[in-house]
């Protein structure tokens, strides 16, 4: 987590993504993260390139077209605020 420590991200913000450093494949050298939907189902992957060396700094796996992140985290508060303000 240090490259986003050093960002002013703390560990405890990483731990809500549930994100981690891939060594190998597709996401190389990629600090990557799922995406979920409201019903925590994985709808793909981002990756942040985390070694300053590809041009490329986000790369995305999955049907992307799909994805309302971040919806997994604000999901209740949405349903909460459509509720307290229904007319």
């Amino acid at each position: 987590g240090s490259y986003w420590n050093r960002r002013g991200i703390s560990d405890e913000t990483l731990k809500i993504f549930e994100g981690g450093l891939c060594e190998v494949g597709k996401m190389y050298q990629r600090y990557v993260f799922p995406i979920f939907d409201a019903r925590k189902k994985i709808q793909g992957f981002s990756g942040r390139d985390v070694t300053g060396k590809s041009k490329i700094k986000w790369k995305h796996i999955g049907r992307k077209n799909e994805w309302a992140y971040p919806f997994i985290f604000n999901y209740e508060f949405i349903k909460e605020k459509k509720t307290s303000n229904s007319c």
